[in-house]
C-alpha cells in the first residue's frame, strides 16, 4: 500500500484514516496548465509511531510543532507546491489560518476552486 511504501505504516493503522478534504489545483506542465485533484485524509499518531523512509520515495522525516510547520509553509519553499497545498487546508481547517487572516477568504475560496485558465 502507499502507506506501507511511504512511511512504513501499516495497513491496519492507515485504514483508521478519514477523508476530510479534496483540493482541486492545476500544475504548470510542459504542456501548459493540468487541473489535479487531491484527496486528503487525515490519521492522529501516536507519539510511539516512527515512521520509516524509503530513500527512493522519502527522504527523511522530522517532527515538529504544527507552527514551526506553518512558518517554513508561509516563509519559504521548501516543500512541493502540493504538498504545501495540502498543509494549507491542514491550516485553515485547524484554525491556524483564519478569519483574522487578511487572506482567509482568498485562501478558502482558492483551495477548492482553482482557476486553470
Amino acid at each position: 500500500s502507499e502507506s506501507r511504501e511511504e512511511c512504513g505504516m501499516p495497513e491496519a493503522l492507515a485504514s483508521q484514516s478519514q477523508h476530510v478534504s479534496t483540493l482541486s489545483y492545476c500544475l504548470e506542465t510542459k504542456s501548459g496548465l493540468t487541473p489535479d485533484t487531491m484527496f486528503i485524509y487525515d490519521l492522529e499518531l501516536s507519539e510511539n509511531f516512527i515512521p520509516t523512509a524509503d530513500k527512493n520515495e522519502i527522504e527523511s522525516y522530522h517532527l515538529m510543532s504544527v507552527y514551526d510547520l506553518f512558518r517554513i509553509v508561509n516563509d519559504t519553499q521548501k516543500f512541493k507546491y502540493n504538498v504545501a497545498l495540502m498543509m494549507i487546508d491542514f491550516f485553515v481547517r485547524n484554525g491556524i489560518i483564519n478569519k483574522d487572516n487578511s487572506d482567509f477568504y482568498r485562501i478558502k475560496t482558492n483551495l477548492t476552486n482553482p482557476l486553470c485558465l
